[in-house]
């Protein structure tokens, strides 16, 4: 006899869309700004270390990098549906290091997220603004570029045809990128 196991898949639906998205998009200022403040903190700590100036804030960069991976814990829990246990033995530098090299992942998902979000919502209200688009005469859209005339119908038709598509691909996209982001996260700063 043959048991089949049925799984669930990925959840698509608009309220973990949202979810997803804000993820992303909070997940870049934050990134950019955890990134810049620890690598500044270090360098500033390295450079004015001589002065005795240094030390503390050396000492301090290590609690500030720990409390990010916190918030980071926390955050990547609601995407991933699970908690995004600490580490067993708590060493600073996985927080650091993550803290400086989240800005890469981020800033991808970032782009990726704004740029599906912006075709969706463009694309499938070209019918309520391509009226106030100056198309002068020898102005070449998409439409003339593939072949399809210059008519302002085909124009129309198309746009909302690419926003159709972006939308109806928007859910799984952000799903998988904020997943991505969120997985970093947890190898980084994950007990396992």
């Amino acid at each position: 006899m043959t048991t089949v196991t049925v799984t669930a898949g990925p959840d698509l639906s608009p309220r973990q869309l949202w979810v997803d998205t804000r993820y992303v998009l909070t997940g870049f200022p934050i990134g950019v700004l955890t990134s810049a403040g620890l690598v500044a903190a270090v360098v500033l700590g390295l450079g004015t270390a001589m002065m005795v100036v240094g030390v503390p804030i050396l000492a301090a960069v290590p609690a500030v990098a720990g409390r990010v991976a916190e918030a980071e814990r926390r955050r990547a829990a609601r995407v991933l549906g699970r908690a995004v246990p600490a580490p067993q033995r708590r060493r600073w530098w996985p927080a650091l290091a993550h803290g400086v090299l989240r800005v890469v992942p981020s800033a991808l998902a970032f782009t990726l997220v704004v740029t599906w979000w912006a075709a969706a919502v463009t694309g499938l209200s070209a019918s309520l603004w391509d009226w106030a688009v100056p198309y002068g005469p020898r102005a070449e859209g998409l439409p003339e570029l593939v072949g399809l005339g210059s008519a302002t119908e085909t124009r129309i038709w198309l746009y909302m045809a690419t926003g159709l598509l972006f939308a109806l691909t928007l859910a799984p996209l952000v799903r998988t990128v904020a997943r991505m982001e969120a997985r970093f996260a947890e190898r980084m700063l994950g007990g396992a």
